[in-house]
């Protein structure tokens, strides 16, 4: 005879120690060393922290939540092109790093606060559009081999001995699809994405990337996502919010995507819109920036990000928002 739990009811587990992957969330199960019913809940948010020492629009950005750095970009509407200033930040507050050699606007890095790489960007100086290749010990920038073509607003993932850059503006409205290769000494041409675009947003690594979102013309902003497993791009998932300019984190089967802008006229609009993806769906989170923000790239992680500077509306910003994803077990009481 069929019993209404037969029907209805859903069995529950007998365990002894509490399960901890992120895989078990929603799940209910009977601790039985403590006697108690408990699950494993998600959660994530963006939190406000120490502001930036410089207001910074358009810098390079790389490293971890806890160790990052921010180069050049713009520093106040009357230096337009870029200052020399290097911030770092500890977790806790920013301080002064080495001043970058070639200050420029709309580049991007990748690596460490140790081991770090930048290039690219619009420079100060004619052609403006610049190839320039910057490594950081931790102390000082120094100059590397330029890139094979100029470009900005471009995407920048991998490490400092194997790097990518990826599409980008090599000269007004012209959006490219060219990547590069860098092995810690020179950039070769590497296999191109299949549309060109600027002001995208990426991460991962050299044989494992992401590119997703970004300008196919003046007029368009798209949500497509291309994904790089080291020897050809395949199309991804498509966002829920299209979006360029934005902040792009983590690695290809955990990138977060947040921040960015619409298209600038006739007035330029900020999200703070954050999205998760697993390396084929993206999904709106419930965690939004604290601020709306644009023209500033990610550190860290899709658990554990970072976003400084930018730009908030007519004035460059200087607010550091943190964002941490986490699973806790929780006990389930009754009354």
């Amino acid at each position: 005879m069929t019993t209404y739990k037969e029907i209805f009811g859903k069995p529950v587990k007998h365990l002894s120690t509490d399960p901890t992957d992120a895989e078990a969330t929603g799940q209910v199960w009977y601790n039985s060393t403590s006697g108690t019913f408990k699950s494993i809940v998600a959660g994530a948010a963006w939190s406000s922290t120490t502001p930036l020492t410089t207001a910074t629009v358009a810098g390079a950005t790389l490293g971890t939540q806890t160790a990052a750095l921010i180069t050049s970009g713009y520093g106040s509407p009357g230096n337009p092109s870029g200052i020399p200033q290097t911030q770092i930040y500890t977790g806790l507050g920013w301080t002064a790093g080495g001043a970058l050699a070639n200050p420029r606007v709309y580049f991007s890095g990748a690596g460490t606060t140790t081991a770090g790489l930048v290039f690219g960007g619009i420079s100060q100086t004619p052609p403006y559009r610049t190839a320039e290749t910057e490594e950081y010990n931790g102390t000082a920038w120094s100059e590397q081999s330029d890139l094979s073509t100029a470009r900005s607003q471009l995407v920048g993932t991998g490490t400092q001995t194997a790097g990518m850059c990826i599409t980008g503006s090599s000269i007004p409205n012209a959006y490219t699809t060219l990547v590069e290769d860098y092995d810690g000494s020179s950039w070769t041409a590497g296999t191109a994405t299949s549309i060109g675009k600027h002001l995208a947003m990426g991460c991962g690594t050299s044989t494992a990337s992401v590119v997703f979102g970004g300008n196919i013309n003046p007029a368009v902003i798209v949500a497509t996502t291309e994904d790089w497993d080291g020897s050809s791009w395949t199309a991804g998932g498509v966002m829920n919010t299209a979006r360029r300019a934005g902040g792009g984190v983590g690695i290809q089967t955990g990138a977060l995507c947040f921040g960015g802008a619409g298209l600038p006229s006739p007035s330029p609009s900020y999200t703070a819109v954050t999205e998760s993806y697993d390396g084929s769906t993206w999904t709106t989170s419930s965690a939004t920036l604290a601020t709306a923000m644009a023209d500033q790239d990610g550190m860290g992680t899709n658990t554990a990000a970072l976003l400084a500077g930018g730009n908030p509306g007519p004035a460059q910003g200087a607010a550091t928002q943190e964002y941490i994803f986490g699973v806790a077990t929780e006990t389930i009481t009754t009354s």
